[in-house]
């Protein structure tokens, strides 16, 4: 639900406003200098990558029908 508090309470329109699941991540704030400076480094971006994708996978495994 997008109106959890996680979201501020706000119905995100990106969530509510689509026909299937979605997923709304932030992985960082560019306004925060020290995520910022992460975010610049190709390293840490494939390390975000690469946990979301495990993430899915995980769920795709536990027996989840994923539509095509």
């Amino acid at each position: 639900p997008d109106e959890s508090p996680a979201c501020g309470g706000r119905r995100l329109y990106v969530l509510r406003a689509t026909s299937m699941p979605a997923v709304l991540l932030e992985l960082g704030f560019l306004t925060h200098a020290g995520e910022r400076l992460l975010l610049l480094r190709p390293a840490y971006r494939e390390l975000l990558v690469r946990g979301i994708a495990d993430g899915i996978d995980d769920w795709a495994g536990e027996g989840v029908c994923v539509a095509e």
